[in-house]
């Protein structure tokens, strides 16, 4: 199985728990690159796979230990599938095709064809919708629009989420850090507390005024 796992929420937990559910010993799950993600929508708002990783990590630990788990990076839609000795794939109604498509893959490279294990979309609690009913894409729980609702709090403007980032960037550079994993990982863990619901007045969009007067000062 894989994905982006951006911002971790209950339709990634049903997805997980489904695999922990019918693995008995091992799961590899593959966990999309940053460069893969750059046209998805709100880019600037995404996780770096350090906290992407470390969120599906705690989440599967926590619900079975007893489960080994291989995290892997990947750079292409199939990434360990296309030649592993895996039995199963877990996917969501919406990706169910490319399910089809890495046992298409598989069976190219002359491996056996993984059987599709299909996980239900989570309802979005603001969806209007009868108890029942089958939950469509835009109805659906998802990291875009927790994306979306990020954005909100810097003006819907990725330019100055960038603008952000380089300014952390050049404050690991002053502090000779030279740790990159480390920098982006404190990055996102610092966003997450500006764009918390309760806030009003200091968010993202305000460290940002308070930044360019400070560069306009130089």
């Amino acid at each position: 199985m894989g994905g982006t796992y951006d911002y971790m929420h209950s339709g990634h937990k049903v997805l997980l728990g489904c695999a922990l559910l019918i693995a008995t010993e091992h799961i590899t799950l593959g966990i999309t690159s940053n460069k893969m993600l750059g046209k998805k929508k709100n880019n600037s708002a995404i996780q770096c796979f350090q906290k992407r990783r470390e969120s599906v990590h705690t989440y599967m630990t926590y619900f079975d230990p007893s489960v080994e788990l291989n995290l892997v990076q990947i750079e292409d839609p199939v990434g360990p599938a296309k030649d592993q000795p895996f039995d199963v794939i877990i996917v969501t109604p919406e990706t169910y095709s490319g399910g089809e498509y890495v046992n298409k893959v598989r069976k190219e490279n002359g491996f056996s064809e993984l059987g599709i294990v299909v996980a239900d979309l989570v309802q979005d609690p603001k969806a209007n919708k009868e108890a029942g009913a089958s939950v469509k894409n835009d109805e659906k729980i998802s990291s875009s629009g927790i994306r979306e609702y990020i954005m909100t709090k810097i003006d819907n403007s990725s330019e100055k989420m960038e603008y952000l980032r380089d300014q952390w960037h050049e404050l690991f550079k002053d502090l000779n850090i030279e740790a990159t994993e480390f920098r982006d990982y404190w990055f996102d863990r610092v966003r997450e507390k500006y764009v918390e619901s309760w806030r009003y007045y200091h968010t993202l969009n305000h460290v940002y005024q308070l930044l360019k007067i400070i560069d306009e000062e130089k």
